[in-house]
């Protein structure tokens, strides 16, 4: 997170350097691949937290999905709507 808020206070700066770098990185965010990994980074949803677990999904925030057993099915947001630990 320090690294990348350095890096878009570094494209703020009025110098003919940042100057250099804020066309190139405009251009390549009319990559959609590019925007997408620039959002990730910038909205803190490419963080993963080491949480000791293989799976990738863990340490990573989510989206709403279908969770419980196969006969009791409900979704995450539902669960976590009272902000009590799930």
């Amino acid at each position: 997170m320090l690294a990348n808020t350095l890096a878009q206070v570094a494209l703020t700066r009025p110098d003919p350097q940042s100057s250099a770098m804020r066309q190139i990185v405009a251009k390549l965010m009319e990559i959609d691949a590019v925007n997408g990994h620039l959002d990730g980074l910038t909205s803190g949803l490419a963080t993963r937290y080491d949480l000791g677990s293989e799976q990738d999904v863990a340490g990573r925030l989510t989206g709403d999905r279908p969770v419980g057993r196969a006969d009791d099915r409900t979704s995450l947001f539902a669960e976590m709507a009272e902000g009590e630990g799930t």
